[in-house]
């Protein structure tokens, strides 16, 4: 029998606690869900911004994880700020549970459970498929883009970035994120982020569009100007991204998450060294062969006094 879990939520360290506890009795059970990790510390987070305080319970019935989160409806001024949460939102979260419900409790704040199985059997089968071509400033011999691709456990890593300028010395940036991605084993974007941050300080920096994916969401952060858009039959979304460069950010940023099915879903990266023009001839129908297909948009769409990149991204 597992043993459950509670952890009152006061402030931003519980929640880090939160995290530190979940994981190591996940690994000691050897429970693989990489759901239940984001979804438990983005109802933390929750607890925080809208009301002020409260606890995590979570507890383990047969093959089920059990998850609630239970303010007491205090809005804490000093909290509401936070931007280091996921941004999954209610309706992310319900959709990736296999049960939620809300309802308000007699603190005027909320109660929220949430149900998910202990294995994660919908990321066993899922597997990322892309297409990637890149190229540097038409006078230079390499390039300061760097896209950077690695599987997780039942994930994928996926980093695009673009070290100011071109030429050696952005080629040498390009490399220092590459040494320290080959390290990483985390699932944690935010560490991720703080990392390269301080590892860029004294270097002239670079523009970053990071993500972990998965097969029904992707968590992630954009920095600067690259692109990245989601094509579906509906039309094309464009992710947010925040002005800055990595290396020279004095604030903590928000990673976003976002609901995808890559089955049907393609992802499209490009620095600026691409133009955007690309998009009026694209859709998820025409994309039959994504290395093809982003070669061709290098081909047609690159512009050559910059180092150029687009990447395509699908599931199967």
């Amino acid at each position: 029998m597992i043993e459950p879990l509670h952890i009152n939520i006061s402030d931003e360290n519980d929640i880090f606690i939160l995290e530190f506890r979940l994981k190591k009795l996940l690994k000691d059970n050897l429970i693989f869900n990489d759901k239940v990790l984001l979804i438990t510390r983005e109802l933390a987070t929750n607890i925080l911004k809208y009301g002020g305080y409260g606890y995590i319970d979570i507890s383990f019935i047969e093959n089920n994880i059990k998850i609630i989160a239970f303010d007491y409806g205090e809005k804490n001024e000093k909290v509401l700020k936070l931007s280091n949460g996921l941004g999954l939102g209610l309706k992310v979260i319900k959709s990736n549970s296999s049960f939620f419900d809300i309802k308000k409790n007699k603190y005027n704040g909320f109660e929220i459970t949430v149900m998910l199985s202990q294995s994660n059997n919908n990321n066993k089968n899922f597997n990322l498929i892309f297409g990637v071509a890149t190229r540097p400033h038409y006078l230079e011999e390499h390039s300061g883009d760097l896209v950077y691709i690695k599987k997780l456990n039942h994930s994928y890593l996926v980093v695009i970035a673009d070290a100011l300028g071109h030429g050696e010395k952005a080629y040498f940036v390009a490399n220092l994120i590459k040494e320290y991605l080959n390290d990483f084993k985390s699932d944690n974007l935010n560490k991720v982020y703080l990392d390269l941050n301080n590892k860029l300080h004294n270097t002239r920096g670079c523009v970053i569009f990071a993500s972990i994916i998965h097969k029904n969401f992707l968590e992630y952060f954009n920095i600067g100007n690259i692109s990245a858009y989601l094509l579906s039959d509906k039309g094309i979304k464009k992710l947010i991204n925040k002005a800055g460069v990595l290396g020279k950010i004095d604030r903590k940023i928000p990673i976003k998450t976002l609901d995808t099915n890559f089955h049907k879903e393609k992802l499209i990266i490009n620095s600026d060294g691409i133009k955007d023009t690309y998009l009026n001839y694209i859709t998820t129908q025409n994309i039959t062969d994504y290395q093809e297909t982003a070669e061709k948009i290098l081909k047609e769409f690159s512009i050559k006094i910059d180092d150029a990149t687009c990447v395509i991204l699908g599931g199967e």
